[in-house]
């Protein structure tokens, strides 16, 4: 389930078509690593469940859950949906490759096992579509780091080639 963020914005008459895909996989590679550090982590936090509407887990499993926390053996005091040793997050942040293109960007994250993009079981909350989701300030957020990311790359292929006459 790709994550699909879409920036409009028109090419400068100054820039060749393929320095414009260049500058523009430079700006999508700024937007993968912002959504890594900054986003990421915030599905792992004790308000991501309401905050990313996540599917509500079965009232038995979370009492369970709390039950762990307390006693120790379930990361974050069991409250918090997609901890439960910390195995998924761990993996999550620490193991990615970023992949950035001219029209697009791909974090290839490695997950545990009990992860699948097309989960068998429809009872069980279906924990990948729960990591990609993107809110809309988040949304916003990317586009405008992808923007900074371009407009600075036009900025410094512009000044190399103004030349000051005195």
């Amino acid at each position: 389930m790709p994550i699909k963020i879409a920036i409009t914005t028109d090419q400068p008459h100054d820039v060749t078509k393929r320095r414009w895909g260049s500058f523009t996989k430079i700006g999508n590679r700024a937007a993968a690593d912002y959504w890594q550090t900054k986003f990421l982590p915030r599905h792992f936090a004790r308000a991501a469940h309401g905050r990313y509407r996540y599917q509500d887990r079965r009232r038995q499993y979370r009492k369970k859950k709390r039950y762990y926390g307390r006693v120790g053996k379930a990361k974050k005091g069991g409250r918090v949906a997609q901890v439960w040793t910390g195995l998924m997050e761990r993996m999550f942040r620490r193991r990615h490759m970023i992949k950035a293109y001219p029209t697009r960007f791909t974090i290839h994250m490695i997950g545990p096992r009990y992860i699948s993009m097309r989960p068998k079981d429809p009872r069980k909350p279906w924990k990948a579509a729960e990591i990609m989701t993107v809110l809309a300030d988040e949304e916003r957020a990317m586009g405008r780091i992808w923007k900074a990311a371009v407009q600075r790359q036009v900025d410094r292929f512009r000044a190399r080639r103004t030349k000051k006459v005195t």
